[in-house]
């Protein structure tokens, strides 16, 4: 009897045993999900950021497009300065 005994007392360490190598493989999983969340949070912020200061650069470079007045030639050059010069 004593081997069905054992047998019983082994089944009991090994359910144990693997209950608690998956309990610390959740841990690690929730640690490092946690971890890609709060790295995750700083980049999108991050990345907000970036996309407000190009949508205010993008804002102003519209308005100078606009202000300008329509049937107004643009300034001469340097090179056509010189060459009236030289007539």
């Amino acid at each position: 009897m004593g081997k069905q005994n054992n047998k019983v007392e082994k089944r009991k360490r090994r359910t144990a045993y693997i209950k608690r190598k998956k309990d610390a493989v959740k841990a690690k999983v929730k640690a490092k999900a946690k971890k890609a969340a709060k790295s995750k949070k700083a980049s999108s912020a991050a990345k907000g950021a970036k996309k407000a200061a190009a949508k205010t650069a993008a804002k102003k470079a519209n308005k100078k497009k606009t202000a300008k007045k329509p049937g107004r030639k643009p300034p001469a050059t340097k090179a056509k300065k010189k060459k009236k010069k030289a007539r």
